[in-house]
């Protein structure tokens, strides 16, 4: 068993090097072009996943399940879009303000959980409900739903015309991509994850080991929600405006993510590295998709 738990860590990578043979001999491509493209794609669409899926992560690995990620990352991009565009509040003052809108979110369901034994299928499930109407709301738009293509028919709402990458004046990717190690270093550092996995494996014996596993878990929210926040400033900076539709009906690709990753959704095991690479590989594996559709291969 032991020994299965030791090699986890090597499923993602695993699944990325396969998906990215099968695209390299799919796209007769030169090597450099593959690994631009995917370190591009990841940036545009899976980096905002890696923040999702490392908060769900860390919030599984205590033994808890948190699915309002989505929703918490669609009002935060909303809110701040709306303090910078209607209300005109200087880009640093929106920034704190909506980082601590995501924490206070987070707390809320850490609190409740943790001292009240809350569900937290049911609560998170509940917040992000919660979450996304608040976000309709501030964007003046309407609930957008899908037809029986699985298209949306109805307009998601949204905030535009604020050019964030004018105001950066640098290469975002790049930016965005070394944010993703030092967010990696810096939990690895805090020795947090070890703390969350310790909980999840044991609650009891976490205690007897001194750590409070009723402060672990409430973190563990609100380092989820502090990521969904972030994530939901990205969205808006990736795409010059903020729209409700941009993580409609996937909600549960962030813990996807994080149970490819290697996360055990009983909890007890966390690999941050291995869910950074699980969403270089959703990122690879859509665009392979995608690919084989335009080709039509089968």
């Amino acid at each position: 068993m032991k020994k299965k738990l030791k090699n986890r860590h090597l499923i993602a990578p695993l699944l990325f090097l396969l998906t990215a043979s099968i695209y390299f001999l799919i796209n007769p491509d030169t090597f450099s072009n593959i690994i631009s493209n995917t370190t591009s794609n990841f940036i545009e669409f899976g980096f905002p996943y890696f923040l999702l899926a490392l908060g769900a992560g860390l919030v599984i690995s205590t033994g808890g399940i948190d699915i309002s990620s989505a929703g918490v990352a669609t009002l935060c991009s909303t809110f701040f879009a709306s303090l910078m565009v209607y209300k005109g509040i200087p880009i640093v003052i929106s920034l704190i303000i909506t980082l601590l809108l995501g924490i206070i979110i987070g707390a809320i369901q850490g609190y409740l959980i943790s001292k009240h034994s809350a569900p937290p299928l049911i609560l998170t499930w509940a917040i992000w409900i919660i979450c996304f109407k608040m976000a309709v709301l501030i964007s003046k738009g309407v609930m957008p739903f899908l037809n029986g293509n699985s298209e949306v028919i109805a307009d998601a709402g949204g905030i535009v015309g604020f050019k964030t990458r004018e105001i950066l004046l640098v290469d975002y990717q790049f930016l965005l991509f070394f944010l993703a190690l030092f967010i990696i270093y810096v939990l690895m550092f805090s020795g947090f994850p070890k703390k969350a996995m310790a909980v999840g494996a044991n609650k009891d014996s976490a205690v007897y080991a001194g750590v409070k596993s009723n402060k672990v878990i409430k973190w563990s929210y609100i380092l989820s929600s502090l990521l969904s926040s972030i994530c939901g400033i990205l969205l808006f900076g990736l795409n010059d405006g903020s729209s409700t539709g941009d993580l409609l009906y996937k909600e549960l690709i962030p813990i996807a993510i994080a149970v490819i990753a290697g996360t055990s959704l009983s909890g007890g095991y966390l690999s941050l590295w291995s869910i950074f690479w699980a969403a270089l590989f959703y990122v690879l594996f859509e665009a392979l998709i995608i690919n084989i559709s335009n080709k039509k291969i089968f």
